[in-house]
């Protein structure tokens, strides 16, 4: 069974990537490019990204950065609908030809100050955790609210926007948990055990899926020919996570920082759970 504490967050930073730690230096010269434009939505692989790790003995270093690259400050921050709980990583990138550190530097609490307000005029501001970098905001997204992130990170303003849609179903399997009623012949060449599949989703959604055991592990499965394909079979009770994600055409995807050289990730993802029994 699915271990306590794990959530929809979880699952959703696993399979995506919060942007880049570290970027190498004609990176870093394309976003300096565009400091003297106001914020815009870029096209990206949502998968493109590295994962952010921190490191207390680094921050000392990069506290006061004097390199003349300038580090970039990196703000990644995706809403997932049924968490109640929100997590934002806050770093500063190293050039990719640096030495060390080779991931991204949590940048100290007391250099962030960020706040999530939706349509309403809700605010909920983002709190420091015990994990240099992490920072947490008490709220849950709704669908089809607009979400704006605004604030400063190392006294460099952020103010982007972002819209959590308003459909996403799992129409097929119907029921809460899957079982081997559900399967059918594999599409293809494909191995493993596949479950067909349907979606009821707004334009400009991408669908990934992911099974999760109770030890937290991920087990690789892709969807194609409206087919969930690699599905192993157990005697466990697993759980199977469908995540729509912005795709990158849409101004929800990703946003570029603005003016003052900060790169922005701020999106909204939704997710569907299903209960996976195919012994």
């Amino acid at each position: 069974m699915r271990r306590a504490g794990q959530t929809p967050s979880d699952v959703v930073t696993a399979v995506v990537a919060p942007l880049g730690a570290r970027l190498p230096a004609s990176a870093l010269g394309w976003a300096r490019a565009r400091v003297s434009r106001v914020a815009k939505p870029i096209a990206a692989r949502w998968r493109a990204a590295l994962c952010v790790a921190g490191c207390a003995a680094a921050v000392a270093c990069w506290d006061g950065p004097t390199s003349a690259l300038d580090p970039i400050p990196v703000v990644s921050l995706t809403l997932v609908e049924g968490d109640s709980v929100q997590v934002a990583s806050v770093t500063i990138t190293t050039p990719g030809d640096s030495v060390v550190p080779d991931r991204g530097v949590p940048v100290p609490a007391g250099s962030v100050q960020l706040e999530i307000e939706d349509d309403s005029g809700q605010v909920w501001p983002l709190a420091p955790t015990t994990t240099l970098g992490k920072f947490t905001a008490a709220m849950s997204p709704r669908r089809g609210a607009r979400y704006q992130l605004r604030g400063s990170v190392m006294g460099r303003a952020i103010a982007v926007e972002t819209r959590a849609p308003t459909v996403f179903a799992l129409t097929t399997p119907e029921a809460d948990t899957i079982t081997a009623a559900d399967t059918a012949p594999c599409a293809g060449s494909y191995g493993g055990v596949c479950v067909p599949y349907a979606v009821d989703a707004e334009d400009g959604l991408a669908v990934i899926f992911t099974v999760t055991n109770g030890a937290h592990e991920r087990e690789y499965v892709f969807a194609d020919q409206g087919q969930i394909h690699w599905i192993t079979r157990s005697d466990d009770v697993r759980d199977l996570f469908a995540i729509a994600l912005v795709s990158a055409g849409r101004p929800e995807a990703r946003w570029l920082g603005n003016r003052e050289e900060v790169l922005v990730t701020f999106g909204v993802n939704l997710v569907v759970r299903r209960k996976l029994y195919i012994p």
